[in-house]
């Protein structure tokens, strides 16, 4: 299994991994089979894009700011905090 760590500076953030997965591609000799990317947090996730148009991460990122404003803190109990 191999590792690849990504620390971010600003709450709503996009990183391009796509060198990182070549590389571990690479150093491993793979080239062919299933590959599975995943994160253990809660508050991340990952997407594919193809970045032809720099606009999707844009409209991405007014969606995410418009449904998870921090405006309205929700308790894990039910209810507003």
């Amino acid at each position: 299994m191999e590792t690849i760590s990504v620390r971010t500076n600003f709450r709503n953030t996009f990183v391009d991994i796509t060198h990182d997965i070549a590389d571990v591609l690479g150093r491993n000799g793979w080239s062919d089979g299933i590959l599975v990317v995943y994160t253990p947090h809660t508050t991340s996730a990952i997407t594919i894009n193809e970045n032809a148009d720099s606009d999707v991460q844009t409209d991405m990122n007014a969606f995410f700011i418009k449904t998870n404003s921090k405006s309205v803190r929700v308790s894990p109990y039910g209810g507003e905090l």
